[in-house]
């Protein structure tokens, strides 16, 4: 009898999420006038600046990648990276599962652990209600 691990095999692909951006260059805009305004009380503050610019560059690059995810008939996940090849990656049991958004938690083999922020904007909405009952499926 087959079970729903031995289904057919899913891919999903990554957009960059919108509602993540947002989020990002506000929070960095407030803290930055937060900064702005603490220049008049403590003029050291201003250093603050471009470490936030610093950190804003930072996220959003790191926002804007693409990545795919593939289970393959066995059970087995594969991971890839903007051009990268494919790695054979574990979903750990620390990856959280919400109706909102998904922290994916994974281990290559390589030991190396990875974190990704899934949001349903990153994906089509089948697709992020297919990809979380996959992985509580996987569990």
């Amino acid at each position: 009898m087959l079970s729903y691990k031995d289904s057919v095999p899913l891919y999903f692909s990554f957009i960059p999420s919108r509602h993540l951006r947002r989020g990002l260059a506000w929070a960095h805009a407030l803290s930055a006038a937060l900064a702005v305004a603490l220049i008049w009380l403590e003029p050291w503050s201003g250093v603050l600046l471009p470490m936030l610019l610093v950190s804003y560059v930072f996220y959003y690059r790191s926002l804007a990648r693409r990545c795919r995810l593939h289970r393959d008939g066995a059970d087995n996940w594969l991971w890839q990276e903007a051009d990268q090849l494919q790695r054979v990656v574990n979903v750990l049991p620390e990856t959280v599962l919400l109706p909102w958004l998904v922290l994916l938690h994974l281990r290559e083999e390589t030991g190396r652990r990875r974190v990704f922020l899934v949001v349903p904007d990153s994906l089509a909405e089948e697709d992020f209600r297919i990809l979380r009952l996959a992985l509580r499926v996987s569990r």
